[in-house]
């Protein structure tokens, strides 16, 4: 599947910007995809090479080391506030222990909690310290995925006893996928299965995130250009995302990513499916990663993070993958496409487009 031309996508020339302005950023962007597309070749010509060696007769030290494989990736990319072990997160609530399963990578600040137990890169640690948990899956089938996202969720029960705008960034990594996958679509059937019958309800998760939203927008800076500001200003609201997960990525599949979109005026999580190119050009990790260090240094507000680090916000926006064509996107709860008035205050031809790109699951109303 060849990505769109982005020339069709060219915007208005900002001011103070030179002649030849389109084609300066043109380079810097093909620079940035070459660097983002990097991680994921890596990844896979490690693996590539583990596997000719041990075939599939070792599949336990096979999933240890892509654990590992993740994890030193991550640490080379983390400020060094950050550290990247293995492990669970534990507290006491009043007489109750509560604790999650436990986590394949667990990030956590260590600059301003100490873990509860640390033997090497395995921790226990407290929920406040947590900032990113994520699964690793050698080849993601129905199970491995259903599992993955129970292991996740176990740490939404720590949403009382955290401060409301703090986040857990929640992800999932496969190397591969089983042919029962058809991603995007088993993906979002997953997702909307799982959040409607967890012993969590959908609507506690829906007013949890909503209560804790801060919904005032932030002015946007001078040197930010007016229409950039509203394309990130509409899709990117500061709720916390703690009731859900934030990212599915499959190598050499796509990406399925968390926004928060206020649909009828009020917010709900958002999933889109990013689609990548089969062989070098996968950006899948690449584009993971950018969007967990986003999270990570942004303390979970985008906005306040854009006035701060545009660079950030340029270098993200510039290795966005395209979209999925066809069904895209998931919106929590499910509603029916007449009922579906109002997406983040878009223009009608606009509103148009992403409502027609809404995923619906099998047997839903229409």
């Amino acid at each position: 599947m060849a990505p769109k031309s982005r020339s069709s996508r060219r915007p208005p020339r900002p001011p103070q910007a030179g002649a030849g302005w389109w084609e300066d950023h043109e380079r810097a962007v093909a620079t940035l995809k070459n660097v983002s597309t990097s991680y994921s070749r890596e990844l896979r010509s490690t693996m590539s090479r583990l596997g000719e060696l041990i075939s599939n007769r070792h599949w336990l030290s096979d999933g240890n080391y892509k654990e590992a494989l993740i994890r030193r990736q991550l640490i080379g990319k983390l400020p060094r506030h950050f550290e990247v072990g293995t492990g669970f997160v534990m507290t006491m609530a009043h007489t109750n222990k509560l604790i999650s399963s436990q986590i394949d990578i667990l990030i956590w600040d260590s600059s301003r909690y100490s873990p509860l137990f640390r033997d090497g890169e395995f921790v226990v640690i407290p929920p406040e310290a947590c900032r990113g948990a994520i699964e690793v899956k050698g080849r993601l089938t129905h199970k491995e995925f259903r599992d993955a996202l129970a292991k996740l969720d176990s740490l939404s029960q720590f949403m009382e006893y955290t401060r409301r705008e703090s986040n857990i960034y929640k992800a999932i990594i496969a190397f591969d996928s089983a042919d029962e996958i058809k991603f995007p679509s088993s993906v979002f059937n997953r997702l909307v299965r799982h959040y409607n019958d967890t012993p969590m309800s959908l609507s506690k998760r829906l007013w949890w995130m909503r209560t804790a939203a801060t919904i005032e927008a932030y002015p946007p800076p001078r040197h930010v250009e007016r229409q950039y500001w509203l394309d990130w200003e509409s899709h990117h609201q500061p709720p916390t995302q703690l009731p859900w997960i934030n990212a599915i990525g499959v190598l050499n599949k796509g990406l399925v990513s968390l926004d928060v979109w206020r649909v009828n005026g009020e917010l709900c999580p958002h999933w889109t499916a990013y689609a990548t190119v089969d062989g070098n050009d996968d950006d899948t990790y690449g584009r993971l990663q950018a969007d967990l260090l986003m999270n990570l240094l942004s303390g979970n507000n985008h906005n306040q993070f854009v006035l701060s680090h545009t660079g950030m916000r340029n270098v993200n926006f510039a290795t966005q993958p395209d979209v999925w064509p066809g069904k895209s996107s998931l919106i929590l709860p499910v509603h029916r496409t007449a009922d579906i008035h109002n997406i983040c205050d878009m223009p009608t031809d606009v509103f148009r487009v992403h409502r027609d790109r809404i995923y619906r699951p099998p047997n839903s109303p229409k």
